[in-house]
């Protein structure tokens, strides 16, 4: 038994992650030296007889974890947490209810991970991600209004070639002239309204 607590231990001291240990009030016995380096202490035992919700920016969840901790035998949870000089860093704790050789409850252990450069991460790809849609969106409406101020002229184009053809002192090269001028109306024509409804969809004005 020494010898399995000797590795615990060992286990425990060398762990990447913070782990804290409390008793049934959330007041810590033992933290390693990787939770103290997360809460600016300058050693572990610094934070010995200290209730945890002193690291929390609301002390009022503390309870609230301690009771659910307790009905389900642990929870996970991300939520920041403030260091001794009150700076703020977003952490991941995994905590677990330890029980003594009756299986009663008789403390927590925290396993705490400082993942503040993560969740700076996600939030900077959800800002890029909401730009990226603002500009999509903005670019949808350009093509949309776009479209729309081209069909304009495209249409007179077109009203006139159809009248010239219907004129009957024109050449056959002038007739053909203007037979060309028709068929590429029309061909733009028929590809201007066919963005501006791919426009209409992307903009979110015309539902498929």
């Amino acid at each position: 038994l020494t010898q399995k607590l000797k590795i615990f231990a060992w286990g425990v001291e060398h762990s990447q992650n913070g782990i804290v240990i409390m008793d049934l009030n959330g007041r810590i016995t033992y933290q390693n030296h990787v939770a103290a380096l997360m809460y600016g202490l300058d050693a572990p035992q610094e934070a010995v007889g200290q209730l945890a919700s002193e690291y929390l920016p609301d002390s009022a969840y503390s309870e609230d974890f301690i009771s659910v901790a307790l009905e389900y035998g642990g929870l996970q949870v991300e939520l920041q947490q403030k260091r001794l000089d009150g700076s703020l860093f977003w952490s991941l704790i995994n905590l677990s209810v330890i029980n003594d050789s009756s299986n009663n409850p008789i403390g927590f252990m925290g396993h705490i991970q400082d993942i503040t450069a993560r969740h700076d991460m996600e939030l900077s790809l959800s800002k890029a991600k909401e730009e990226a849609d603002r500009a999509n969106q903005a670019k949808s409406i350009f093509l949309a209004t776009m479209s729309h101020e081209l069909r304009t002229p495209l249409n007179a184009i077109l009203g006139f070639s159809q009248l010239l053809e219907k004129e009957s002192e024109l050449t056959s090269q002038q007739r053909r002239s203007v037979g060309i001028i028709n068929h590429s109306g029309t061909y733009l024509l028929r590809l201007v309204n066919q963005v501006l409804e791919l426009s209409k969809i992307e903009a979110g004005v015309m539902m498929l």
